[in-house]
């Protein structure tokens, strides 16, 4: 003999359903679809990222470090780390001091300090 697979208590019809409110139109749930939601294009989410200032505090602190210590040396990777940025952030924030002429990217991909009249 088999038995019938029990319903789960939140599957099964409620017996304190109430009826619809006078004036309301039921309406089944196949019926309501929702408009599919447009996705912004790859550009759009670009624009929108660049369009934020960089954090103040946050770039005055990455300054800090670089004077701190002239040799500082990073690449995006590391800087991710020492910083907690997710890669977006990250580059934004360095790009910010590069457009300044604070850091440069060398050759190797790594971010430094500019130093007046040397490499």
């Amino acid at each position: 003999m088999t038995r019938s697979p029990q319903v789960p208590s939140i599957l099964a019809p409620s017996s304190q359903a109430k009826a619809p409110e006078a004036g309301t139109t039921v309406v089944p749930a196949r019926l309501m679809t929702k408009r599919p939601r447009e996705a912004p294009c790859v550009a759009e989410k670009a624009a929108v990222s660049t369009c934020l200032p960089p954090n103040p505090q946050l770039l005055g602190r990455i300054r800090g470090e670089y004077l701190e210590m002239p040799g500082l040396k990073l690449t995006l990777l590391q800087a991710q780390r020492l910083w907690h940025q997710r890669e977006r952030e990250c580059e934004g924030l360095l790009g910010a001091l590069i457009d300044a002429k604070f850091l440069c990217r060398k050759s190797d991909g790594r971010y430094a300090r500019v130093i007046l009249g040397g490499d």
